[in-house]
């Protein structure tokens, strides 16, 4: 079992990864898009994902259609107060560095009023614009009230962990 356990992992982890990192064109990859569910009537939401680019880009704009505006916002204090800001002039993504939006984090995606309760499960699309390589639309997932990630990022350092745990074991005694 541990062999086929084994095999799997050394044929499906390279897969899994070649969705990760810069897209086909060498332009912004964008992955491990998440939003939490919102409550009752919330009127705003959050994305968060990260991005990874062979060359120097620069996100200028947000969309998507369960909201009227999309922004970038980051975290800044005021007189001892933390508040929300857009962030002006949109964010920087330099080559072969990953930027990552993330809770707790100082940037994420502000969904504003939304015409759509977000539930657990569901899925919806939302367009980036980048300064050099245009548009992108990647798919959101909606992660349940209060998740810290998205649960294919779970699945993906499980994954990883496991590999790296079965690779420490000692191969004597396995069957050929």
């Amino acid at each position: 079992m541990l062999r086929l356990t084994m095999l799997a992992a050394a044929v499906l982890l390279p897969l899994a990864t070649m969705s990760a990192g810069v897209a086909d064109d060498g332009g912004p990859k964008v992955d491990h898009a998440w939003a939490r569910a919102t409550p009752g009537a919330a009127r705003t939401g959050a994305v968060y994902f990260r991005i990874e680019s062979a060359t120097d880009d620069r996100l200028i704009g947000l969309a998507s259609p369960v909201a009227a505006k999309a922004e970038l916002h980051t975290h800044l204090e005021e007189n001892g107060v933390m508040q929300m800001r857009e962030v002006e002039g949109g964010l920087a993504v330099p080559a072969g560095q990953e930027v990552e939006l993330k809770p707790g984090g100082l940037l994420h995606v502000m969904l504003i009023d939304l015409n759509q309760k977000l539930k657990a499960g569901d899925s919806f699309p939302l367009t980036l614009t980048f300064q050099n390589a245009g548009s992108r639309e990647v798919t959101v997932k909606v992660e349940r009230l209060g998740a810290m990630g998205p649960s294919d990022a779970r699945s993906d350092a499980m994954a990883h962990a496991a590999i790296h745990h079965d690779s420490g074991h000692s191969a004597e005694g396995a069957k050929p």
